[in-house]
């Protein structure tokens, strides 16, 4: 791609906004319009599920080269966001894993053939020839096959159509691997062999004597062009000698050859499979390796993971097919917010939030955030086991456990990837730091992992965490497990209040809303892989909150903007009771801010800070030394708190009387630094005093006149407060009030963006 060394990437809004401007008018594409003297040829629209467009493939015929020569140009073209809150559209290749060319009618045609072919060109002109297909294509060329998102493919019937060309059978290989890693169904190629035997005239079929050499790149593009039909290629159907569709080994005879490193990577590539796609294939592939089937699953066990683990394969989650129409986020959620609300009483809001959670765990692969889904309660036969046991019914392969180890956590998380519910998780999770640390470390994808050593040599292991999780508990969760959650906080049921009994639904409830949640999955997971769904602005809740709702509002904008707009009334309300827990140094520092507000100081002796921090008896500091008979927070333990900040006592002479103490600036830069919702700027015009006295207790507070009423010059500032230049700079409360000068540099967006 062309682009400037110094260019700032964009990140990709998907799908294009409504009011962004036109692709044609923006200067992203002037800018390759003028460079490759013209208008593009083609452009092709890439797009979601629902048919909205994500970008464009534009492509230029016969560019001249500095050397005369020709060349076709291909340019991506998004919708970006930029560092400095600007969007417009830029020439910047598709987020990975890249969409399938026609996503939409893959989405819409579940029951149909899908036909792969090489490039957009070729995939249009597929359509006229076989239109009962889906035609698609991978996005940039022949070497994104394996950039490619193939999950819509699915227990699907495909046909890969190669170009005549070595880059082709490399191409059809690829595409072929990948399909099968993506669990598809049955996998066939387009025998080009038809197209050089045949030749067309006046409409009819002409058999040549001998076969004609097809062109280097030869595609349907070009039979197309030649004058081949869908009536004409439906004739070869059933032609033994000549078929229009082949298999694998037809296309690739080497790997018919006794070859055992093919067939060794061959076996580990489907032990690498899920027990069910696996199943789907092993047929095929056993004929194609030319051995019994049960040869092939005695060599694929040999290699499965779980065997170095457990000794045994045994699948423990129930088979699922998906749901033979396409399943909308519109329909869906309803239907999951209104089964919850059958069996269980819940607060309001709840019912959304389950819903979106309960469709987030078949999609956890797609997401970067995996918000922990805690149901709590003041005490028990509040519901929290009724909830579990619905979303037991529901989620993507559930593990339901009243009580789990740390190491059996992230064994169980390694092996079956599941969904973990875990009850009554207060009768032990929170004696146990190893345990709360392996679930923390899973909210993350790029942190989800552990590191425990194995074997009798002790070898290190890498353990994976990620996956969804569910806790129900009395009382509150752990602080780090409660940041890094959902909480929906039940409550008896009244009298007047009704639900139906869980143990007496009907089971085919809950496996068609499955067989609907993994058809929906299917279909959406290349959408919400690249989704990047932005919160209101005045939406009060924590930079941690916004994380752990984003992949619930990433699923809920597939059902439009109403199911938006309640999953930011869910974020706000659920997370409204929520009390911001700060570690105990933020909170000491909190809690001295106010002291200097309240009491107009910029000056304290040790000894009366913490008389002040103590006057509520109901405050940490009145009962921090616990184990002394005054249990005030010493002298001693409020130095090591303030320690790691760098401030430490210094001497502090107020009222003529000089002890161990702070002033105001050795905290300034701290208090901005940890929360500046704390932050303090006593007010202008100010008097520092408490009142005027002799005595020593009394006088800790000297009476000074505001910074901002001396003169200008740091000579002036009396010797107490006289900071060095550099400190001003790092105090604005202090610092002179220049107006800063911005310089904004934006080539990018100049040149290409608009």
């Amino acid at each position: 791609m062309d682009s400037q060394k110094n260019k700032p990437m964009g990140k990709a809004i998907f799908p294009v906004p409504d009011n962004a401007p036109k692709l044609s008018l923006s200067s992203a594409y002037k800018y390759f319009s003028d460079r490759f003297k013209g208008n593009s040829d083609d452009h092709y629209p890439y797009r979601d599920a629902q048919g909205a467009i994500l970008g464009y493939i534009l492509r230029w015929h016969g560019v001249r080269q500095k050397g005369g020569k020709l060349k076709k140009e291909i340019r991506p073209f998004i919708y970006c966001e930029f560092p400095d809150g600007k969007s417009s559209w830029c020439s910047q290749g598709f987020p990975l894993p890249r969409p399938l060319f026609n996503f939409d009618k893959l989405t819409r045609r579940h029951g149909n053939t899908v036909l792969i072919v090489e490039g957009e060109k070729t995939a249009l002109a597929a359509e006229a020839l076989f239109p009962e297909f889906v035609t698609t294509t991978t996005m940039q060329g022949a070497q994104s096959a394996k950039q490619t998102n193939y999950a819509p493919l699915k227990d699907r019937h495909v046909i890969i159509a190669m170009d005549h060309d070595a880059a082709g059978l490399k191409y059809g290989q690829a595409v072929s691997e990948q399909c099968h890693l993506a669990g598809v169904k049955l996998i066939q190629f387009l025998n080009n062999a038809v197209f050089a035997h045949y030749d067309i005239h006046n409409g009819t079929l002409v058999k040549l004597k001998q076969p004609a050499v097809l062109a280097k790149g030869y595609d349907l593009a070009d039979a197309l062009a030649e004058g081949w039909t869908l009536e004409l290629l439906s004739s070869f159907e059933n032609n033994s000698e000549l078929p229009l569709f082949v298999d694998y080994a037809a296309i690739f005879p080497e790997t018919n050859q006794n070859d055992t490193e093919i067939e060794s990577e061959s076996i580990k590539r489907l032990a690498a499979l899920g027990d069910i796609p696996y199943d789907r294939h092993r047929n095929f592939e056993a004929k194609r390796l030319g051995i019994s089937v049960t040869t092939l699953d005695k060599e694929v066990e040999k290699f499965r993971p779980q065997n170095a683990n457990t000794g045994e394969s045994e699948d423990i989650f129930p088979s699922i097919e998906p749901w033979t129409e396409p399943v909308t986020a519109a329909e869906l959620l309803p239907e999951l917010s209104r089964t919850f609300e059958r069996f269980a009483i819940l607060p309001e809001h709840a019912d959304i939030a389950l819903a979106l959670w309960v469709i987030f765990t078949w999609l956890i692969d797609d997401v970067g955030v995996s918000p922990i889904l805690a149901i709590s309660s003041p005490e028990k036969r509040c519901g929290k086991t009724t909830v579990l046991s619905i979303l037991g019914n529901l989620v993507c392969k559930p593990i339901l456990a009243s009580n789990i180890s740390a190491a059996a956590l992230f064994r169980t998380v390694e092996l079956w990837k599941p969904t973990i519910i875990i009850d009554e998780a207060d009768t032990f999770i929170r004696d146990s730091d190893e345990l709360r640390g392996i679930i923390n470390s899973g909210h993350t994808r790029h942190t989800a992992y552990v590191i425990r050593t194995t074997g009798d040599d002790h070898t290190p292991k890498r353990f994976s965490t990620w996956g969804a999780k569910a806790i129900a508990i009395i009382g509150s969760l752990p602080d780090t497990l409660h940041d890094r959650s959902i909480v929906i906080q039940l409550r008896r049921k009244l009298t007047h209040e009704k639900t139906e009994k869980l143990r007496h639904a009907d089971p085919n409830i809950f496996k068609d809303l499955q067989r609907k949640l993994l058809r929906f999955a299917n279909d959406h997971a290349q959408t919400i892989a690249n989704a990047r769904p932005n919160f209101p602005g005045n939406l009060n809740i924590s930079d941690r909150a916004l994380d752990n709702w984003e992949p619930l509002l990433a699923i809920a904008k597939l059902a439009g903007n109403i199911w938006a707009e309640k999953v930011y009334q869910a974020a706000a309300n659920l997370s409204e009771g929520d009390k911001e827990i700060l570690p105990i140094g933020t909170e000491l520092l909190k809690d001295i801010a106010k002291i200097f507000a309240d009491k107009s100081i910029i000056k304290i002796h040790t000894i009366n800070l913490i008389n002040y921090l103590c006057e509520d008896e109901e405050s940490p500091w009145s009962v921090y030394n616990f184990r002394s008979q005054d249990k005030k927070i010493t002298q001693r333990q409020l130095s090591k708190l303030l320690s790691p900040y760098q401030i430490s006592t210094k001497n502090i002479e107020i009222g003529g009387v000089q002890k161990k103490g702070f002033d105001q600036l050795q905290f300034a830069e701290v208090w901005e630094r940890y929360n500046n919702s704390f932050s303090y700027t006593p007010p202008k015009n100010a008097v520092f005093a408490v009142q005027t006295s002799t005595n020593e207790e009394n006088s800790a507070f000297q009476a000074m006149p505001h910074p901002s009423t001396y003169p200008s010059s740091s000579s002036c500032y009396p010797s107490t407060l006289a900071p060095h230049p550099s400190v001003l700079d790092s105090y604005p409360s202090i610092r002179p009030q220049n107006p800063r000068k911005t310089v904004e540099v934006d080539g990018w967006t100049a040149n290409y963006g608009g």
